[in-house]
């Protein structure tokens, strides 16, 4: 990363979104972070530990949490806290290489949808899926002792976060809550 330490050289969502995280804004970051793109591959992964009878519940109760999550700050607390933390650490944030733009695309990434969902749920997956895979630039997070990535939604309004893994071993993934 060539690095910036100026936010005004970022996109808006992200200078937004480390500038919320600076005053601690909590409420603002939410609004800037897309819970949804962020949250998608990992309700879907999940899926596939299920049982087939299972799965559409379940994604269904997913696909709920996800909805929610953006709008209640009850749930979204955690990763807030979490991430404001690292992003007051940071110092500085800046484009993604090559290679973590593909660990970023990756965590996102849906590659298929399990089998045994109601017509509804796997459309609505589906549609999610491809907002998830439709992430634009990417930009690294300089932190002491962990590797974060910042995912900018193709319309340029949010941020999905992405942690790296410390290793090879480990794979990225998107922010819990």
């Amino acid at each position: 990363m060539t690095g910036t330490s100026n936010p005004g050289d970022l996109p808006p969502a992200v200078a937004r979104l480390w500038e919320a995280a600076k005053r601690g804004d909590l409420a603002t970051m939410q609004a800037h972070i897309d819970f949804v793109v962020a949250g998608v591959a990992l309700i879907v992964n999940a899926l596939w530990d299920l049982d087939a009878e299972e799965r559409d519940s379940a994604a269904q109760a997913g696909l709920f949490e996800l909805e929610s999550v953006g709008a209640r700050p009850d749930l979204a607390r955690p990763a807030l806290e979490k991430l404001a933390t690292v992003l007051r650490r940071a110092t500085g944030v800046g484009p993604a290489d090559e290679a973590q733009t593909e660990s970023a695309r990756s965590a996102l990434r849906v590659a298929r949808l399990p089998e045994k969902l109601a017509p509804e749920t796997r459309q609505r997956l589906a549609e999610l899926a491809a907002r998830a895979g439709d992430i634009g630039n990417v930009y690294q997070v300089t932190v002491p002792d962990e590797e974060w990535l910042l995912a900018v939604t193709a319309d340029g309004e949010r941020v999905a976060p992405i942690r790296l893994g410390r290793d090879a071993a480990k794979l990225a993934e998107p922010l819990r809550w």
